[in-house]
């Protein structure tokens, strides 16, 4: 999917994007990534890192455990190898700052300071409405701001969570319990109205098995973030980012 997306990214920038394009990305501190926010967010603990692309000046951003910097050519970047988590994360970024760029898409850059927890606010009231009176929600990646909003809404009974970290699997936040994202999807998208999914998927090589899951289930997909801007432009998935830059 990461393939197609930079395929049409491509296409939509015809005439003023080429091989010789110069692009940087550059991994952001923590401060300058969300300023002063006051969720335990991954960034803050060290566990992910947040990559942004400069696209001739519009800024595209991703989450990844993996990142330093790049400087290069458009063709340069287009030829790493996205079986590289490091090389996936540049190209997700890159292709954020094209969709920016074009004009497709304007929140690309993460929200700071007290935006996420308006976010999260947001979310709570969204999710009250889309998943009914029954509706169960499973958020795919834990972060703390999204699920709060989640349990805020529904309760903590109606609300489940997963994530790949094994140091998060177990934990109960916010009265729910991590379960393993690597085996235990399947069973948590049961009765599942609505899986909130973390663009970080998408910059991880994921989404696909995430989305397909969701499908056979019956559920619907949402993502949410920053990282999946392109995705959601190119690709028609829904994406809730209400405080993006």
């Amino acid at each position: 999917m990461l393939e197609e997306v930079l395929r049409r990214a491509m296409d939509l920038a015809w005439g003023r994007i080429g091989e010789d394009t110069p692009v940087t990305v550059r991994v952001l501190t923590p401060k300058e990534a969300i300023g002063d926010a006051e969720w335990d967010f991954p960034l803050l603990r060290g566990k992910e890192r947040l990559l942004e692309a400069d696209v001739l000046g519009a800024r595209g951003q991703a989450f990844s455990p993996f990142a330093r910097d790049f400087q290069g050519t458009v063709g340069e970047l287009l030829a790493l190898d996205s079986s590289d988590p490091f090389a996936r994360a540049l190209k997700v970024a890159f292709a954020n700052g094209v969709v920016r760029l074009m004009g497709m898409e304007e929140r690309t850059v993460h929200c700071r300071d007290g935006a996420p927890t308006k976010c999260a606010l947001e979310f709570k009231a969204r999710l009250a409405e889309r998943a009914g009176h029954d509706g169960n929600v499973v958020v795919v990646g834990l972060q703390p701001a999204i699920l709060w909003g989640a349990v805020e809404a529904l309760g903590a009974h109606r609300v489940k969570v997963l994530d790949l970290q094994r140091e998060n699997i177990g934990l109960e936040v916010h009265g729910v319990t991590v379960l393993d994202g690597s085996s235990e999807l399947e069973a948590a998208l049961e009765g599942a109205r609505v899986a909130l999914v973390t663009g970080s998927s998408f910059a991880n090589g994921t989404f696909e098995g995430i989305s397909d899951a969701c499908r056979l289930a019956g559920c619907d997909v949402i993502l949410y973030g920053t990282t999946g801007a392109a995705l959601s432009a190119l690709m028609g998935v829904e994406r809730w980012c209400f405080f993006g830059e």
